[in-house]
């Protein structure tokens, strides 16, 4: 994984350290990468039920909660890109002694 942080004294290329991150809220977080696509999903297949196409009830289930389940995620991830920007970046904590 690849971070850029503000470098600290002492700090060389190829010293292992430890950085903290602010996660923000990650219950929300949480909520809208695997939430939402799944209620896009169950959505989707609920009004596949109600409103088949070519009659195919099954067909019309299983297309309708792709295209939500696929909404909901970009949906998810363009919210998850607007919200990170405004988080605070990585900070080190500490340098780790050379093995």
């Amino acid at each position: 994984m690849k971070l850029e942080v503000n470098a600290v004294e002492g700090l060389r290329l190829g010293h292992k350290v430890v950085v903290k991150l602010d996660t923000g809220n990650w219950l929300l977080a949480m909520v809208m990468m695997f939430g939402l696509p799944l209620i896009g999903l169950v959505l989707g297949a609920v009004l596949g039920q109600a409103a088949p196409v070519l009659g195919s009830r099954n067909a019309a289930s299983v297309l309708y909660g792709v295209i939500l389940m696929a909404f909901a995620f970009v949906l998810a991830v363009t919210y998850d890109r607007k919200v990170s920007r405004h988080l605070p970046p990585p900070t080190i904590i500490r340098i780790e002694p050379d093995e």
